[in-house]
């Protein structure tokens, strides 16, 4: 037959038969007959079995297509029914927002830090995060640090440091020549807490006002 047609095959593409894409009315009920008897009986996406990796379709009275499972993970989950597969995140989409973050636990700061802006960004259990504004150290060379909340809560306390990452940055023109008495430090998951620890080593000789910033990411999850 020529033009389109619909291919039904059965033990490896033996005994082929070809079933015209629009079958003339008068022989539809033969052609559909033969291709059953020929075939096996229909299959749909509701004849699925199978186990470990593997599913089977098919109704166990015709042809049979095995294929690799697929399985959902954290924040995808798969449904299917006898028309179709989804595949969707259960985790939502991606999220953002602006953040102020509460300051803990500083040493060696005179003033601040104070926040001139902040923003997040959550893509599944992942919170990326920026943070500026301005710091006043108290004390010039000495280790420094201070502590901020986290824009997505985390509902777990951090196990390690590396849950959570990041940089620190501050900087000041202290003689108006251009130069900055650059200051960069760590950002990491304050073990113990739901905090992230921010630690620096103060100017070596500028003790003024000075902007700063923050980048860093957490996971909302422990050991990943």
């Amino acid at each position: 037959m020529s033009g389109n047609r619909h291919v039904v095959t059965r033990d490896a593409l033996s005994n082929q038969i070809d079933v015209p894409t629009t079958p003339v009315a008068a022989t539809d009920a033969a052609s559909k007959s033969y291709a059953d008897s020929v075939g096996g009986a229909a299959v749909t996406l509701a004849d699925v079995s199978g186990t470990g990796d593997e599913s089977v379709i098919g109704d166990g009275t015709g042809p049979t297509l095995t294929t690799k499972r697929i399985t959902g993970g954290t924040g995808v989950t798969v449904t299917s029914d006898a028309n179709q597969v989804t595949i969707a995140s259960s985790a939502g989409s991606a999220a953002s927002g602006f953040w102020t973050p509460t300051v803990t636990n500083t040493v060696n700061i005179a003033v601040g830090p104070t926040r001139t802006y902040g923003d997040y960004m959550q893509i599944g259990n992942v919170v990326y995060f920026t943070y500026s504004g301005t710091i006043q150290y108290s004390a010039i060379d000495t280790n420094s640090r201070f502590d901020i909340s986290l824009p997505v809560f985390r509902a777990l306390n951090f196990t390690a440091a590396e849950e959570g990452t990041g940089i620190f940055y501050s900087g000041n023109d202290s003689a108006g020549t251009g130069y900055q008495e650059r200051c960069v430090g760590r950002v990491y998951g304050n073990n113990g807490t739901n905090a992230m620890r921010v630690i620096m080593t103060s100017p070596d000789t500028f003790l003024g006002n000075q902007p700063f910033s923050v980048t860093g990411s957490y996971s909302l999850l422990n050991g990943v």
